[in-house]
């Protein structure tokens, strides 16, 4: 196949705070994982680090099969009069970067 038509990495997008992983998204990355790798985008983390932390890893437990379980908050949250501002983007960039890297050779 002409690696300029296939899929280079696929973002599954789940919302953070809901904090579950539904069965159609260990199919979706299952399934996906065989053609591309797969990163897990956390969306809309506000949660602690400690809990973010926790989460990521019983993510990685749950979808085996993903390269990657990256948290982002894109824009900054106001949130009861404060702000949680934005972070992950860096790290979800840096990390795509080393997956197309490493997928190229």
């Amino acid at each position: 196949q002409n690696p300029d038509e296939r899929v280079h990495l696929v973002y599954v997008c789940v919302a953070a705070m809901v904090m579950r992983i539904e069965p159609a998204h260990q199919q979706m990355v299952k399934r996906l994982s065989k053609y591309a790798p797969v990163v897990v985008v956390l969306t809309l983390c506000v949660l602690s680090p400690e809990q973010e932390s926790s989460w990521i890893s019983q993510v990685k437990e749950l979808l085996p099969e993903a390269k990657d379980v990256v948290a982002v908050l894109a824009l900054d949250k106001p949130i009861r009069g404060y702000k949680v501002p934005s972070y992950g983007l860096d790290s979800l960039v840096a990390r795509s970067i080393e997956l197309l890297d490493s997928d190229r050779q």
